[in-house]
């Protein structure tokens, strides 16, 4: 791509990273989500959840935290195109927000690490910042619960 003159845009990289998770080379997910860092792109929602999910499967819990909170205060549009929550939030365009699947991956991630206390304050900032919460949701709330009981 780079040698026809052509440059990737935040699709590209993502479906990459995707590819490269999906195929247990997190290293290599890992190198393209910092060239698409280094080109100035963000990650969009999709690509957060996928990192996130990396990060989930290989029980690195720290780094998926860390990751969400570095790129959770902006989300991305589809040209790559940083957006302040808050100003998708004044905005109305509620389709530049994380998503819930992004928040119940992160609750899930969170509660399997043990963190509950984490967990039940993601939940929270999901509630503040208005995002609605699922079935799934609730089966991770109501399986923390049960942790948390003991």
């Amino acid at each position: 791509m780079w040698k026809r003159g052509i440059k990737p845009i935040n699709s590209t990289y993502g479906t990459l990273i995707d590819v490269y998770c999906k195929g247990g080379f997190r290293d290599l997910a890992i190198k393209w989500l910092e060239l698409m860092n280094k080109s100035g792109m963000e990650p969009d929602e999709v690509t957060m959840g996928i990192v996130v999910q990396m990060y989930k499967k290989a029980w690195d819990f720290k780094r998926a935290e860390e990751f969400f909170k570095k790129w959770s205060n902006s989300v991305v549009d589809e040209r790559g195109s940083a957006i302040v929550w808050s100003e998708a939030h004044v905005s109305g365009d509620f389709s530049k927000c994380l998503s819930t699947y992004t928040y119940n991956t992160l609750i899930d991630t969170y509660g399997k690490a043990g963190k509950l206390q984490e967990a039940s304050e993601t939940f929270e900032r999901m509630l503040q910042k208005g995002i609605l919460p699922t079935t799934v949701t609730f089966y991770f709330d109501t399986h923390l619960e049960i942790m948390a009981a003991g």
